[in-house]
């Protein structure tokens, strides 16, 4: 992520739409490693997109996202998932998460949010291999309707959210890469 911040307005009443994933529930289509295009075409959908990558990558382990946030709005979702991006364009879901934010201290309890306070999103175990001359893209959302229900704290008003990525916020995606040729037992 750049230097600075990226804000979003997140309209409850048109959610960003689910699109594959780890669905349990539903049509076995509605599941899997969907392209994400049209959800990224969407104004409310921020993308975050790595250089072309010069050598393959291997995956394996928890994802994780580690943001520095602010919303105004008493509550809401960040929802994060991570896709490869091919040489073609196709941006194919690979793992994605979600945190409710007044519940990141545990489901148990509500905190309101202090803005500009870290958060980390569990973006579940994957194990994967990305292949050189394709990219990684993060995006982020307020909202992946169905799969998660939406988060309307102002009863229909729009929700803006803020990232922060600076020096002093340096919000960070956390890949657990494996090096194949250091360790070939691995597979």
């Amino acid at each position: 992520m750049g230097a600075g911040s990226t804000a979003w307005v997140h309209d409850p009443r048109d959610p960003v739409p689910t699109d594959g994933g780890q669905v349990l529930m539903g049509p076995p289509e509605a599941a899997g490693p969907h392209d994400q295009r049209a959800v990224e075409a969407r104004e409310e959908v921020v993308s975050f997109t790595s250089p072309v990558l010069t050598e393959p990558v291997t995956i394996l382990g928890p994802v994780r996202l580690r943001a520095w946030v602010a919303a105004r709005a008493t509550d809401a979702h960040l929802h994060a998932s991570l896709t490869e991006v091919m040489e073609d364009g196709t941006s194919t879901l690979l793992t994605d998460g979600v945190l409710r934010l007044s519940g990141r201290h545990g489901l148990d309890r509500r905190d309101p949010l202090t803005p500009g306070e870290p958060v980390e999103v569990d973006m579940w175990a994957t194990g994967l291999h990305v292949s050189a001359g394709h990219r990684l893209r993060l995006n982020l959302a307020v909202s992946s309707w169905p799969r998660y229900a939406v988060c309307d704290p102002d009863g229909g008003r729009g929700v803006e959210m803020r990232v922060l990525h600076d020096a002093e916020h340096p919000s960070t995606l956390l890949l657990p890469l494996v090096d194949l040729e250091a360790h070939p037992s691995v597979l």
